[in-house]
């Protein structure tokens, strides 16, 4: 079995500009990331017969409202990273304060992903998975209630797809997000789990050791601003 480096895929998943990552098209050596949001659009353009434009709108707000995936074509879809593939903020850039494995529906705040066995990353994958839809509830504990639910439920889905492709996953990571969307408006979800080469300036050769914190600090100057 090939051993698991996150140093030998890094050095493969570096892109060819210096101050942007760019998509990954199935070459060995890549990075993928969660991205999760909602966006919201007043009711403008809809009209009896479609509600199209402002769903498009609605979905561009959540593009670019946290981290930007605006003017992009998102066309590799998948649900899995494969061993020639690394996880930003888990197998690099780890947050350890926004990680906590999921027990009996306990959520992480900010990031939902789910790694393999150790020991078996080097010929598994890990499994991506994601639901979308409506909460009708009237108070908070309804709410809350519910979100527990779904939590629950995609644990349990993980520990389904294990079976079918015979893996043991050890560590299980989820995450739910609502927003309200008042009368007259068009919310639009959107979980995406982009597949990229990194921007070279980006890239440092202890990045498969660093925080993202310690990485964050370290590249802060280079950083580029949307406003």
């Amino acid at each position: 079995m090939s051993e698991f480096s996150r140093q030998h895929i890094l050095s493969l998943a570096i892109g060819r500009h210096d101050q942007y990552c760019e998509g990954n098209g199935g070459a060995s050596g890549y990075l993928t990331a969660l991205v999760m949001g909602i966006g919201l659009f007043p009711k403008t353009f809809s009209h009896q017969g479609s509600e199209l434009l402002d769903r498009v709108l609605a979905y561009d707000s959540a593009e670019v409202d946290d981290a930007y995936l605006g003017q992009i074509n998102m066309t590799l879809v998948s649900s899995f990273c494969g061993p020639e593939g690394l996880i930003w903020g888990y197998d690099v850039a780890r947050k350890e304060s926004s990680l906590f494995p999921a027990v009996e529906g306990d959520a992480s705040p900010e990031l939902a992903k789910i790694r393999v066995k150790s020991g078996h990353r080097a010929r598994a994958a890990c499994v991506l998975m994601e639901d979308v839809g409506k909460l009708l509830v009237r108070d908070t504990q309804a709410l809350e209630e519910r979100k527990h639910e779904i939590l629950v439920h995609m644990a349990q889905s993980v520990l389904e797809i294990g079976k079918n492709q015979g893996v043991e996953y050890s560590e299980i990571f989820v995450d739910c997000i609502v927003k309200n969307i008042p009368e007259g408006s068009v919310g639009c979800p959107m979980v995406a789990m982009p597949y990229f080469r990194l921007a070279k300036n980006a890239y440092d050769e202890y990045l498969h050791k660093q925080s993202l914190d310690d990485w964050a600090e370290k590249k802060s100057s280079l950083f580029l601003s949307r406003s």
